[in-house]
């Protein structure tokens, strides 16, 4: 028993220093880790001293470039400013003298259109004048006049160049050159015979003046030309025949004005 007791202690006391002798750490390893920490803190010193410096240049970069970009931005804004201000005015100067050219070329365009509605008025007065103005020779049937209300009709619309000519019974008449001849035809032998030799005077004549047949008689019954009538007249072919007054209103006005038109 006393054997094996005594070999259980000294199993014990040498396994006590074993264990004694590993767990004590060595002079040596002791050294190199305070000289990583030491090395450890110079690099995060140097660190932070370089991030330092860094962020001062970058600082002192933003600052320069703060300062370039706001003298840019003045001068920007100044030439921007400038060139506005002239612009403005040039395009006050283009817009007042667009303004001005428009103003004048419609002006221009109105005034001509109303100068040319005056000449049209104008010359249509002329022509209604002239016209108004030519002869009118009113020849009867028999050896008095007749148609007096048609005649003084014929006055108030501004026809007042009107000659009446009444030859005798059976007269080789003549006239001169009237614009229009009226003819008062009253069916009977002597003004088929006055209307033969008005449309001899007439055909010979160039140019060749109109006849107004004028055959209204509010006592008889509307006439129409016939045989004998278109025999007379031969080859002459200016000729109207007219059966009411307002008829003979229209016709001469149309004749005088645009049928004799110079």
């Amino acid at each position: 028993m006393k054997l094996p007791l005594l070999a259980s202690v000294v199993l014990v006391v040498c396994c006590s220093g074993s264990l004694s002798q590993t767990a004590s750490p060595s002079p040596s390893t002791s050294i190199s880790i305070q000289d990583y920490r030491s090395i450890l803190d110079n690099e995060r010193k140097l660190l932070d001293d370089q991030s330092e410096k860094y962020y001062a240049r970058v600082d002192s970069l933003i600052n320069r470039s703060l300062w370039v970009f706001g003298i840019i931005f003045s001068v920007a804004a100044a030439l921007f400013l400038w060139q506005y201000g002239k612009t403005k005015a040039e395009m006050r100067t283009i817009v007042r003298d667009q303004f001005r050219e428009q103003a004048a070329s419609l002006i221009d365009l109105e005034m001509s259109t109303l100068r040319s509605q005056i000449e049209n008025l104008n010359r249509q007065v002329a022509e209604l004048q002239a016209a108004n103005n030519r002869e009118i020779l009113w020849v009867f049937s028999g050896t008095e006049t007749s148609a007096d209300t048609e005649r003084e009709q014929l006055i108030q619309r501004g026809m007042r160049n009107i000659n009446l000519l009444t030859p005798a019974i059976n007269e080789d008449f003549d006239f001169g050159d009237p614009a229009l001849v009226i003819f008062s035809y009253d069916r009977t032998g002597e003004g088929l015979r006055r209307l033969g030799r008005i449309a001899e005077i007439l055909i010979a004549k160039a140019p060749t003046p109109p006849l107004i047949i004028y055959t209204y008689d509010p006592e008889r019954v509307e006439f129409q030309l016939g045989e004998p009538e278109y025999r007379v007249l031969g080859d002459f072919r200016w000729y109207l025949p007219v059966n009411y007054p307002v008829t003979l209103m229209a016709q001469t006005q149309f004749l005088l004005r645009d049928f004799n038109k110079t």
